[in-house]
């Protein structure tokens, strides 16, 4: 296997991921919250599996190899298509991420406690990042800081809405169901059916 694999993998993780999701759902549906929570956990791990593949595959396209993500340019007629997948499949993958830790921090009384008071040290951490990021006068850096700081700040304001597990899961699910079936379409779209060079 080579670095040249992982976007195989990549999607493979995410249809898993997708699978664990759909199990979890139906086994929440029969009242078996056991298996409901193995599942969930499972496509827990399975996305951070993938969230490292994928890191690793772009990082090493960008520092070692300085290129970039393979781009979907024929055909032309589709590329529109193919943008506005990938472009939800992004936005959500990104939106998604606090939302998965809060559903799952909820399901902890502890952590449940602990929920207003984290909020407002979020905000605050949030609000000083895209500071960082400028003072730091990396393009790079400033856009890292700039994705972290969305992601923390829709952290603090999912931490404010949401008082329960069930609530936020109700809106958790179904974007990361997205989120992984549109992730094996990106793959499919670019490396088998229209196979870009």
């Amino acid at each position: 296997m080579s670095i040249y694999d992982l976007p195989s993998v990549n999607a493979s993780l995410n249809g898993l991921s997708a699978v664990f999701l759909t199990l979890g759902f139906i086994f929440i549906k029969r009242g078996n919250k056991i298996a409901h929570r193995n599942c969930m956990i499972s496509a827990f791990v399975t996305s951070i599996i993938f969230l490292s593949c994928y890191l690793t595959y772009h990082g090493y396209l960008a520092i070692v190899l300085h290129r970039g993500p393979t781009r979907f340019l024929n055909p032309e007629w589709f590329r529109p298509i193919y943008l506005a997948i990938l472009l939800t499949h992004t936005i959500l993958a990104i939106a998604i991420v606090p939302m998965i830790l809060i559903t799952l921090m909820f399901r902890s009384e502890k952590l449940v406690s602990l929920r207003k008071k984290i909020a407002f040290p979020i905000t605050l951490l949030a609000c000083t990042l895209p500071i960082i990021g400028l003072l730091s006068r990396d393009v790079a850096t400033f856009e890292c800081l700039l994705i972290l700081t969305v992601v923390l700040a829709f952290s603090s304001l999912l931490l404010h809405k949401f008082q329960s597990h069930r609530a936020i899961a109700r809106w958790t699910w179904p974007l990361w169901m997205y989120v992984s079936v549109t992730g094996v379409i990106v793959y499919l779209l670019l490396y088998q059916i229209f196979p870009q060079k």
